[in-house]
């Protein structure tokens, strides 16, 4: 089942915050589905890009950071 036009409009609009568990799962389900039809939310992405391409950007820089000891080097960066 697809999601409505109104459905839509009745979730939630937030941040994506790669730290949160429940949105990596929301993504992970994405990728599994194809679809963001159960996504309880929104992600909110910047002008100019789409919701994932900018999940995945920042999930690869949460995993990488996680996995090299310098946290900052990605912090802030945009291409």
């Amino acid at each position: 089942m697809t999601a409505t036009i109104l459905d839509v409009y009745k979730r939630q609009v937030v941040f994506f915050d790669p730290e949160n568990t429940e949105h990596r799962r929301h993504v992970a389900q994405f990728h599994r589905t194809g679809a963001w039809g159960k996504c309880p939310v929104l992600f909110y992405c910047p002008p100019n890009t789409d919701v994932r391409t900018y999940t995945a950007e920042e999930l690869l820089k949460y995993y990488m950071s996680r996995e090299f000891s310098d946290r900052k080097l990605f912090a802030g960066k945009r291409a």
